[in-house]
């Protein structure tokens, strides 16, 4: 993973900042003229917030000291906050010495072998007055106390961290000044790991279509759109959603401030069956990201019948090098709990949208794409690889993970997996055919407009099409610096051209114009071209990064195809806020959620339309909602929808 993401990981640094605080909630939209929460359909169940705030506060307050710790572990559903207030006579230097040690080691050396040095190194109080594991202080050095439970010592059936920590703590006391570090070493490598899931009978919803949803769940940041209808907001997400799937139950997450706006927006829109609808209030402001703080799916009772139910991650968090935790998402999930939805925490770290499950109806098996991102995570746990991927097996219901490189921010936004004509495909995006139309796109507009000559659009295009495609964007080039009012801006007027209805920003379709035409350079300019040599530096940089992501990118279909699957590219666009993106959706047993642009991207639209129609199975629907404003902020259909079924699946 390289550049990919310091933008989003800063404004992830604000968000955090902004969901530590617990004062005075956000000030509800303004009603448009008509509406009237006092006219919302009583039908909506509403789940008041019961969470009590004193105790939120203190539990923020904790958590905003511990974040920092690798060991970290969001309180929620009842989990203990893992910091303790500093007892009489406690060597805080101490403990922050060790911490630091523990920070360095653990990723490197793992937990074991990081155990066994930090004891020995330190004169802490490791052991209670009792014998049993001092957890606070463990907790207090960044340790996760969680995972010791996986690994068993070979005398002992199950193993219980007051049993390892009492059995290193007899080690030491024993081990001889010389011969001492192989003693600990071979120590290391004698506990055997085992992971328990966490939700016995728990199995994560499959994604490419095997069933369709028994229940979605959004959040909202804002309860009604933005821009107008078909904005591609997150409420006008939920407003599509929930006339395209007129009959799945919607669980929606939103601040309580937002509650009597959300109800007034909900009668205005004359949703069907609107008793399908319970609205969950929150203390916190929220993202709408549902599905990256947790994975649905249901447990197997012991009749045979499931229900739905919610895995959450140790902790909610963003960003791709570092998980920077967002208070807001993480405690929502008490509140779901309350509002009857079974959930659980994982003592894994994870981002839904790097997770897919896929079930294989040739094979009969299940198993977990799983973004290397993920990995990463949780080898700052002091886990392995290998334990890391049993871990998420067990966890998730899966026979096995598949491991996915990063590409995109996230897989799903690079990866949609279907089963069509009983062989499973995985959508990828192409993203160099996604630019060619969209330059085109470009051309037409600027000759319409009367920018550019139709002789001289014709001559581009033509030459985009030929074999020297670097000498036609290299005219496009001219034409733009022609409108530059100073060298590098573009006038905010020649933004207008990109637009065809009021809900489109112009300046971010400009900016998706001229990414595509620096892609299509980027990948057709040769590095010993002498218009190459010509390229400032910076753009020089530029253009190699755009070309190592196009590089990375079959690295990830070819490790799609060593698993049997079909690759098959749409015209698709992942690139942070100006994405033309259309695999970042979700499937149903007889339909699939397709994120489009609309306006002025239409007709790519269309063309994407047309390769999943011609994919697909006969009689599966596509149901279009507009994403440009999700997408605009990294994010998509997939990314805003939580997903849960009604059945488990066998592994």
């Amino acid at each position: 993973m390289r550049r990919r993401r310091a933008v989003s990981a800063g404004r992830a640094k604000r968000a955090a900042g902004m969901l530590l605080m617990l004062a005075a909630p956000p000030a509800p939209a303004a009603e448009p003229a008509g509406s009237d929460a006092s006219r919302a359909d009583p039908a909506v169940r509403v789940v008041p917030c019961t969470l009590d705030k004193r105790q939120l506060r203190w539990d923020l307050a904790a958590a905003a000291q511990d974040s920092a710790l690798p060991g970290f572990r969001a309180p929620v559903l009842g989990h203990p906050p893992s910091r303790c207030v500093n007892e009489p006579g406690e060597r805080t230097e101490a403990i922050a010495e060790a911490a630091a040690f523990v920070a360095q080691r653990l990723a490197h050396e793992g937990l074991p072998r990081t155990l066994v040095e930090v004891m020995r190194r330190f004169d802490l109080p490791w052991l209670d007055a009792r014998g049993m594991a001092n957890e606070p202080v463990l907790w207090r050095v960044g340790l996760p106390v969680d995972w010791l439970r996986c690994f068993e010592l070979p005398s002992l059936e199950a193993t219980r961290p007051d049993d390892l920590i009492a059995a290193v703590a007899g080690l030491l006391h024993g081990a001889p000044a010389s011969g001492g570090p192989e003693r600990f070493e071979e120590f290391s490598r004698s506990l055997r790991f085992r992971f328990c899931p966490t939700l016995p009978g728990f199995s994560a919803a499959a994604e490419n279509g095997t069933s369709n949803p028994a229940v979605l769940r959004l959040q909202l940041p804002l309860p009604d759109e933005v821009l107008g209808e078909h904005d591609g907001s997150a409420a006008d997400i939920l407003h599509q959603t929930a006339r395209a799937v007129s009959d799945v139950p919607l669980l929606i997450s939103v601040h309580e401030a937002h509650v009597d706006p959300l109800l007034g927006a909900i009668a205005r829109w004359g949703l069907p069956k609107p008793e399908r609808i319970t609205i969950v209030a929150t203390p916190l402001p929220l993202t709408q990201w549902a599905q990256d703080n947790a994975k649905g799916g249901c447990v197997r009772r012991a009749d045979g019948s499931c229900v739905p139910a919610t895995l959450v991650p140790r902790f909610a968090s963003q960003g791709e090098v570092q998980s920077v935790f967002l208070p807001g998402e993480s405690f929502l999930i008490d509140t779901l709990a309350a509002a009857g939805n079974p959930a659980a925490q994982s003592p894994l770290l994870f981002q839904g949208g790097n997770l897919l499950v896929v079930e294989d109806p040739r094979q009969g098996e299940r198993f977990l794409l799983l973004g290397e991102a993920e990995v990463l995570r949780n080898r700052l746990l002091g886990l392995t690889r290998e334990q890391i991927e049993a871990a998420f097996c067990a966890e998730f219901g899966v026979r096995r993970c598949v491991t996915l490189p990063a590409v995109s921010f996230h897989i799903d936004l690079e990866v949609s997996v279907r089963c069509c004509g009983g062989r499973l495909v995985a959508f990828v995006n192409d993203s160099v055919a996604a630019a060619r139309h969209v330059v085109e796109l470009g051309l037409t507009a600027l000759q319409e407009h009367a920018r550019l000559a139709p002789d001289r659009a014709e001559e581009i295009r033509t030459g985009l099409r030929g074999a020297d495609p670097a000498r036609a964007l290299a005219e496009l080039w001219r034409v733009l610096a022609e409108f530059e009012a100073t060298p590098g801006e573009l006038p905010e007027w020649l933004a207008g051209d990109f637009v065809r209805s009021p809900a489109e920003s112009a300046g971010d379709n400009l900016r998706r114009f001229l990414l595509c035409a620096d892609l299509l350079t980027a990948t057709s300019l040769a590095q010993g071209d002498p218009a190459w040599a010509e390229l400032p530096g910076e753009r020089q940089s530029y253009y190699e990064e755009l070309r190592r992501r196009e590089a990375d990118r079959p690295l990830l279909h070819a490790r799609l195809e060593a698993e049997g699957l079909r690759v098959v590219a749409v015209p698709s666009l992942s690139d942070e806020e100006v994405s033309l993106n259309y695999i970042n959706g979700v499937h149903g047993e007889d339909s699939y959620l397709m994120p489009v642009l609309g306006g002025f991207f239409s007709s790519l639209d269309d063309v994407a339309a047309g390769i999943f129609r011609f994919t697909f199975d006969p009689g599966v629907r596509l149901l279009p909602v507009s994403s440009a404003l999700t997408q605009r902020k990294y994010g998509g259909v997939h990314c805003s929808l939580g997903v849960y079924v009604g059945r488990a699946a066998a592994r």
